[in-house]
């Protein structure tokens, strides 16, 4: 995992507030799907 980590560190030019703050959207966004396929059943 952390070879992937430090690869993105090197592809992406972004700062450590806007990595964590990518990193919440991102993950409310996979929660969001996930429920919503959950609830569809």
């Amino acid at each position: 995992m952390s070879t992937i980590f430090s690869r993105m560190n090197a592809f992406l030019p972004f700062n450590k507030t806007e990595r964590i703050i990518l990193a919440i959207v991102i993950g409310l966004h996979l929660l969001f799907l996930i429920g919503f396929q959950s609830s569809m059943k």
